[in-house]
């Protein structure tokens, strides 16, 4: 019983070192919206050239508080319609 127990251990200590070290990290130049839809949440995310000029385009008019904060957190500049 005490073997198996160590196996286990030995096993879930593996799981969560991998689960803390694997992944792609996260990419800076990319926007996050959430909004309200008619079948309940969406969300929209852009990276890279799609969300430079989503910004620059000032894509999601009726966005404009939470398009702005993305912006300037993805490093782009915002110009509202």
């Amino acid at each position: 019983m005490a073997t198996f127990l160590a196996i286990a251990a030995a096993a879930l200590v593996a799981l969560v070192i991998y689960a803390l070290t694997s992944g792609a990290p996260a990419r800076a130049d990319c926007i996050k919206l959430s909004f309200a839809n008619t079948l309940g949440a969406s969300e929209v995310k852009a990276c890279g050239g799609r969300a430079r000029r989503a910004c620059a385009n000032g894509a999601y008019p009726s966005l404009v508080d939470q398009m702005r904060a993305q912006c300037a957190q993805a490093g782009f500049p915002y110009r509202p319609r």
